[in-house]
């Protein structure tokens, strides 16, 4: 009965990069329902923009209290991550792709002073970001990966190359403020990007860093909200004003933003290679 007369009041919380494709009936049975996910896919069928609500992922870095100012920090990007794709294939086998864009941005910044770019990982891997001032944040099997958080509460600025990617609460945060969003066609001009940059639009980036980074964290007892955003969220879809409010961010796959250039669009900006679905299906 409730079902019937309020399926929008009803949450399913999808929390794998494929959200409700794990449910091949989704949109027969739970097309009205509200998905919480973890990752925001524009390209993908069962992301509805607009609709469903994209949440923080895991954190596997914790927050620095007192963190190296940018002007301190003396990389001036780092990466560090696979460079294919693991899979589950359609019976569960392991599959394993190429990935496209980090393969190409490896190629690209090969040699390039002051970026570390690499498929291996280091027990360094913390220090690389405290001492780094952008960090270079590729897609991944899907549009997100966790670097992003982990990049947020180490204050190194989030350089995103994904042009699907929906951020958690674009609908209350200015991502342009925390981030740097490039087309991933710019692979091979990225260094000279980020060296554009300069001192003073950095330390604003860093500054807005250390005042949201608790949007991004779910632990209250170490200043997160993740989960106070998420009922923020929810509320504001009750009032009108809100759900006629511009969105804090303005984005979408041909959305982007720098220091350097402002918010611009790239008509005809397509991604590097494909995302992953269910079953190591390409979207």
């Amino acid at each position: 009965r409730w079902w019937g007369r309020r399926p929008e009041r009803h949450l399913f919380f999808f929390m794998s990069g494929i959200g409700a494709g794990i449910v091949p009936s989704w949109h027969v049975h739970l097309r009205r329902a509200v998905f919480i996910v973890a990752e925001g896919d524009r390209d993908a069928d069962y992301f509805r923009e607009g609709h469903d609500i994209v949440v923080p992922g895991k954190v596997s870095a914790t927050h620095r209290q007192r963190q190296r100012l940018p002007a301190e920090r003396r990389l001036l990007g780092v990466f560090r991550g696979s460079l294919d794709a693991g899979l589950r294939g359609p019976g569960g086998e392991r599959v394993s792709k190429r990935n496209k864009l980090r393969r190409w941005l490896h190629k690209s910044l090969k040699g390039e002073d002051g970026i570390i770019f690499s498929g291996h990982k280091s027990k360094s891997y913390v220090d690389e970001m405290d001492n780094s001032r952008f960090c270079i944040i590729p897609r991944g099997n899907t549009p997100w990966t966790r670097r992003f958080f982990d990049a947020v509460v180490r204050g190194c600025i989030p350089t995103v190359l994904s042009d699907p990617v929906t951020f958690p609460f674009e609908r209350l945060l200015d991502f342009s403020a925390i981030t740097i969003k490039l087309p991933e066609q710019w692979a091979p001009k990225l260094a000279q990007e980020l060296r554009a940059i300069n001192a003073s639009a950095a330390a604003r980036l860093h500054a807005a860093l250390q005042a949201l980074w608790p949007a991004f964290v779910y632990d209250s007892a170490h200043g997160g909200c993740a989960f106070d955003m998420l009922l923020l969220e929810l509320g504001a879809r009750k009032h009108r004003f809100f759900r006629e409010w511009p969105s804090a961010t303005s984005n979408a796959l041909t959305s982007f933003w720098s220091s350097t250039r402002g918010h611009f669009e790239l008509t005809g900006a397509t991604k590097v290679g494909p995302s992953w679905g269910a079953g190591a299906m390409p979207h």
